[in-house]
């Protein structure tokens, strides 16, 4: 009987510490489950605020290529205009000369 109890003690202190081994590492988990999950707010933050900065960028740059569109046909309208100008002048010049002739 004394043998039937240290054994059945043993079983306790081994199962007692066990559970205590199992309390600990399910802590462990829980703490490290609590990190991964800051982790994953942090990063889904993080890609939030890239996409808010690539869609800004993405503004920016159409504005950018909007605007210099519209330069490029101003320049063009104006050096034209500037060109017909000077053809003007030459062929006015061009007949006044050949009425003096």
């Amino acid at each position: 009987m004394e043998q039937y109890d240290n054994e059945l003690k043993t079983q306790t202190k081994d199962n007692a510490n066990t559970m205590g081994e199992y309390e600990g590492t399910l802590a462990d988990l829980n703490n490290m489950k609590e990190e991964y999950n800051m982790l994953l707010e942090e990063k889904r933050k993080r890609d939030e605020i890239a996409a808010i900065m690539q869609q800004k960028k993405d503004m920016q740059n159409e504005k950018m290529d909007k605007l210099i569109r519209a330069s490029e046909y101003i320049q063009a309208h104006w050096r034209g205009l500037q060109e017909r100008k000077i053809m003007e002048k030459a062929r006015k010049g061009k007949k006044k000369k050949k009425k003096k002739k």
